[in-house]
């Protein structure tokens, strides 16, 4: 049967299709690097090794996938995952905006003394974005995620906690901020790979392939619940060669 180029039937209804993709893949990963990402409420370390798999991947059954023609047949189509256009439909709060706090001081404060969690927080925000000082960088990192700490006080990982679909997920206390300060280049490297960049830290998504040498190390990871049905593979830099601007890539880093 032919796929109507519009989601708009002649007679009003509204036409999409769907995907329910179920694929085999070739593991080419050469090395395996399992770490500590954090500890759990209960005190248990958790690793990676769910990135890190030994054999070929056989997806038997990935979220669905919704193929959405454009009413304007010119216009192509749009792919959204199953699960997040339920999520979204159930949630039209996410379509509004929200009206903004109050942006001002309640009392003075030195500059050199600031209690960061007194600040409104349209300002921590621009600290983490425009911010070059490391040190009041570091500062904010408990603000944005839950973190664990060595015995000497150093951050050593994340606090997990168990998600919605009791699965472990790592503790976030404002998305916003932790975006911010994982964009920011002046953020330690520690903190980086601690964050965000450690595989594991961002989700179970299998590493299938890999490339090394001296002085850049690439993980390719395979996104097996991806709103392109059948999955899509994300090459990243490794936590071990972090790259923040294209001036500090090599051909290496690009060809692999």
């Amino acid at each position: 049967m032919d796929f109507p180029v519009t989601c708009v039937h002649p007679s009003g209804r509204f036409i999409a299709g769907v995907h329910r993709p179920s694929y085999r893949v070739i593991n080419n990963r050469m090395s395996s690097e399992i770490l500590p990402l954090g500890k759990t409420t209960d005190n248990e370390t958790v690793f990676n090794h769910a990135n890190f798999p030994d054999e070929d991947l056989h997806i038997a059954s990935a979220d669905p996938v919704y193929e959405i023609p454009n009413a304007f047949p010119m216009w192509g189509v749009t792919y959204i995952l199953g699960r997040i256009a339920e999520k979204n439909g159930a949630q039209h709060a996410g379509f509004s905006f929200k009206p903004a706090g109050s942006r001002h001081f309640s009392g003075s404060c030195a500059v050199d003394d600031i209690d960061l969690l007194k600040l409104p927080r349209v300002l921590l925000l621009a600290i983490a974005q425009t911010c070059t000082d490391p040190v009041l960088l570091s500062k904010l990192c408990p603000m944005a995620a839950g973190l664990v700490f060595s015995e000497n006080g150093k951050p050593c990982g994340l606090r997990f906690r168990e998600g919605n679909d009791g699965s472990l997920v790592p503790e976030i206390l404002d998305h916003d901020l932790y975006d911010t300060l994982g964009n920011n280049p002046f953020l330690p490297d520690d903190l980086k790979a601690l964050l965000l960049l450690n595989p594991g830290i961002q989700g179970t998504s299998p590493v299938v392939g890999e490339y090394s040498r001296e002085d850049t190390h690439i993980w390719e990871y395979l996104r097996a619940n991806s709103y392109i049905p059948w999955g899509h593979f994300a090459a990243n830099m490794a936590q071990d060669s972090i790259r923040y601007s294209v001036k500090e890539l090599d051909l290496g880093d690009i060809t692999g």
